[in-house]
């Protein structure tokens, strides 16, 4: 099986959080309410801990506090319960088309959101076959890498991002001898992205690999995600391009309309997301 696996570094954690998380773990669990101590010596917490913690979630509306100082999950858990739901959902859709298009080009399809200064894999539906690019969830992907920031860039729009955050004045990083280092040139890219609705990766950011991207719109009109159909030159001809982006520009319009229809401004990434916007 011939593969290429696109490169990711390896994944930080919070402390602070996981142990967040843990606590609000732990109180689901609990067949009654537990007091401080009582949760702090089942997670291995000190009191102080514990107490920091359960102070900051009650704070927030994720924990609630009881007569006798014992605690239970908070009301606000509610209606993020609810939008996971509702994220789950729409997320099953999203997969669905993301497969038919991995179907109909012979590609694998991606799709990521911007955190930082990287591109976050939310799903990859992988290509049929032998010969085909492999890439997994919650994978980081450089943001000037290939076609990810091109869109995201040229579509960032008041909310997102300043082009010029990741642009400045000097060379960007090389991939391949292929990739546009210099911010004069890629700003004209950004302007031709935003004019045609899509953008082209020629071996930008891996050497036989080619790639279309083009934006997915939230409920409101913002930047959602990118979804990107990759694939080898090999498949990925000068003959079939055309049909390549034509597929994905009307599966970036079918995702588009699925979010309008469930209200969703984001596609549910928090679960993958590991930093923020610069």
């Amino acid at each position: 099986m011939a593969e290429t696996q696109l490169d990711s570094p390896a994944r930080k954690l919070v402390p602070a959080v996981e142990k967040a998380a843990q606590v609000l773990s732990a109180l689901g669990a609990a067949s009654e309410p537990p007091g401080v101590s009582d949760l702090a010596h089942s997670l291995g917490l000190n009191k102080s801990t514990a107490f920091g913690l359960l102070q900051t979630l009650e704070h927030l509306g994720w924990v609630e506090r009881l007569a006798g100082k014992r605690y239970r999950l908070g009301q606000g858990l509610v209606a993020l319960g609810e939008a996971a739901r509702r994220s789950l959902s729409l997320r099953d859709e999203i997969r669905a088309g993301m497969a038919a298009l991995a179907s109909e080009t012979g590609h694998t399809v991606l799709l990521g959101v911007q955190s930082g200064r990287s591109a976050v894999l939310l799903e990859v539906a992988e290509a049929p076959g032998d010969l085909r690019i492999s890439a997994r969830e919650g994978q980081r992907i450089p943001l000037l890498a290939g076609a990810f920031g091109k869109v995201f860039l040229a579509y960032s729009g008041r909310e997102g991002p300043d082009p010029e955050l990741f642009l400045g004045e000097g060379p960007l990083r090389r991939f391949t001898p292929r990739t546009i280092v210099d911010p004069e040139v890629y700003r004209a890219e950004l302007r031709r992205v935003a004019g045609q609705g899509f953008a082209l990766d020629h071996q930008e950011y891996l050497e036989g690999v080619r790639g279309v991207g083009v934006p997915v719109f939230g409920a409101g009109g913002g930047l959602a995600g990118v979804l990107i159909a990759v694939g080898f030159v090999s498949l990925f001809t000068d003959e079939k391009w055309k049909g390549v982006v034509a597929a994905t520009k009307a599966a970036g319009c079918q995702l588009s309309e699925l979010c309008r229809l469930a209200g969703a401004n984001d596609l549910g990434a928090g679960e993958v997301l590991g930093g923020g916007r610069p």
